[in-house]
């Protein structure tokens, strides 16, 4: 069965975000997400300063993805975009979906 956007983000769903408030999809901190002959490419943004201390999440997120029956690889990188410090203070009906690939 080929691995779809849907499954990828139902998987990256179970990754907590930025101290542990909602997770990572929710939140809308992936973006950009491309499937091809079973690698998973995707970004996450995160504020820059914070790089450094949440490059454990990108490596949980890419774990989890390359667990994924159908993924032969999964390269995930960390983004700076929106500061996503002012995405998490947003109300939950104002986050909206970052730049998700709606092509795979």
């Amino acid at each position: 069965m080929p691995v779809s956007r849907e499954s990828v983000l139902e998987t990256l769903r179970t990754i907590k975000g930025p101290d542990f408030e909602g997770d990572i999809v929710s939140l809308g901190l992936v973006s950009d997400i491309f499937i091809a002959d079973g690698k998973v490419f995707f970004s996450i943004t995160v504020p820059a300063a914070r790089a450094q201390e949440l490059e454990p999440l990108r490596t949980a997120a890419e774990r989890a993805v390359k667990a994924m029956p159908g993924v032969s690889g999964a390269v995930v990188a960390l983004t700076f975009g929106e500061d996503p410090e002012q995405v998490l203070r947003r109300p939950q009906s104002r986050q909206r979906d970052v730049g998700i690939d709606r092509r795979a």
